[in-house]
C-alpha cells in the first residue's frame, strides 16, 4: 500500500490508513500567523480546523493517475 498524502497533515482525527487521496476546502487564512482554516469532509471534527501553511503545502498533491506523491501541487482558487 502506497504512502498517503493526507497523512502529512498529521491530523489527529484521521484513522489509519485512510483513503489514498482526498480533498478539503480552505475557507480562510491569516497571513500574520501563516495559517489556513479548512473544512475537511473526511472527519466530523474538522470544521474550521487550522493548519499551518507549511503543513498544508506539504500535503498538497494532484491525483496523478493514483501516483499521488508524484503529483503536482495543485489547487482551485475561487473568489467572491
Amino acid at each position: 500500500m502506497g504512502k498517503r498524502a493526507h497523512l502529512a497533515l498529521c491530523y489527529r482525527y484521521f484513522k489509519f490508513p485512510g483513503p489514498l487521496y482526498h480533498m478539503l476546502v480552505v475557507t480562510g487564512f491569516d497571513d500574520a500567523k501563516n495559517i489556513f482554516i479548512a473544512n475537511d469532509p473526511g472527519t466530523r471534527y474538522s470544521k474550521s480546523f487550522v493548519y499551518t501553511q507549511q503543513k498544508l503545502f506539504a500535503a498538497i498533491y494532484d491525483w496523478n493517475n493514483g501516483d499521488v506523491l508524484r503529483g503536482e501541487k495543485t489547487m482551485i482558487v475561487v473568489k467572491r
